[in-house]
């Protein structure tokens, strides 16, 4: 159930709205050409006042956008509030509570302020930059400004193609993070594994003087190919015999890359089918409307056919009839 909006929309957040992909666009192109020409003074004062110019647009934005938003404020923490997970009960059974996990279905006030925010830090932490004259270290303040280039993420927030894609995004979220831990334990344990046995050394490949190193290196082994590592493990070793490292390396590719891979795959797969499930069964549901409707019209049309012929016969014998009297 979506959640009802508090005013009608203003002219304003009409016009901010059809101004805000162009200055989104414009900002993002800008943004391209001063990281390419930035050893160029000739155009410092063409890209401060740029930068000016869309950090007074976008703190106008947020004004106008804090006057007239979609949602209050209490609407959003209510909503919030709501989607966080409860545990109620549903019956009983082995003399325990069965208990069940209930969510809300209005998320509309979360994407508004959700986006609202992420647009107010951007301005701040663009305002915030030009600040960088007065500290002692203006070099921290000044790469505030990188933080401009988020903006252009905006753009899945004012197409609404573009919004469908982002709750897709977000929504396989948690089955990346799982996935990301999985990795990480097993390169963890590898890491921890290949230290002590090959005595915290670092290789031509591979670096195992600290976790740290270890565990990129072993990254960087599941993703940039390991024939290297393992012949500099095998020749440069030590008592470490090469059969135990063919184990370890072939092992750890195996895992970290061919079972973790088919079961990301997997779990990606079946959690695609559960979103696509519920349109999967609107889909049915209106083929079996119109293949009832189908169903109707042509039983109507056959009555309909059935009284013809029948009219039509009944007429043939009526003629036949008036022929035999004559």
């Amino acid at each position: 159930m979506n959640a009802p909006k508090i005013k009608t929309e203003s002219k304003w957040v009409s016009r901010i709205k059809s101004l805000s992909p162009v200055a989104i666009i414009l900002c993002a192109i800008f943004l391209g050409i001063e990281a390419n020409w930035h050893d160029k003074p000739e155009f410092y004062l063409l890209f401060t006042l740029s930068d000016i110019i869309f950090l007074v647009y976008f703190i106008i934005e947020i004004f106008v956008r804090l006057r007239y938003p979609e949602f209050a404020f209490s609407q959003f923490l209510s909503a919030l509030k709501n989607n966080l997970p409860k545990v109620s009960p549903l019956g009983k059974g082995n003399g325990k509570d069965i208990q069940v996990v209930k969510f809300s279905v209005s998320h509309e006030p979360i994407e508004e302020w959700g986006w609202l925010i992420f647009d107010f830090l951007i301005v701040f932490f663009g305002v915030l930059s030009f600040f960088s004259h007065f500290v002692e270290h203006p070099e921290a303040i000044a790469i505030l400004r990188l933080f401009r280039i988020f903006r252009v993420l905006r753009i899945f927030e004012i197409s609404p193609t573009l919004k469908s894609i982002e709750k897709k995004i977000i929504s396989v979220i948690p089955t990346v993070f799982v996935f990301a831990l999985l990795l990480f334990m097993i390169i963890f344990v590898y890491a921890v594994i290949g230290m002590y046995i090959y005595g915290f050394k670092t290789y031509a490949t591979i670096d195992f003087s600290s976790l740290y190193s270890a565990m990129i290196g072993l990254f960087i082994l599941s993703t940039n190919g390991w024939a290297g590592a393992l012949h500099d493990l095998e020749t440069n070793g030590g008592w470490v015999s090469p059969l135990f490292t063919d184990f370890y390396i072939i092992s750890f590719i195996v895992f970290s890359v061919m079972v973790t891979l088919n079961v990301f795959i997997a779990v990606m797969t079946g959690h695609i089918q559960d979103k696509l499930q519920p349109d999967m069964k609107k889909i049915d549901g209106k083929e079996d409307l119109l293949l009832r409707k189908v169903d109707q019209n042509l039983g109507t049309m056959t009555s309909e056919f059935n009284q013809m012929k029948n009219e039509f016969e009944q007429l043939k014998k009526e003629i036949k009839s008036g022929r035999g009297e004559s």
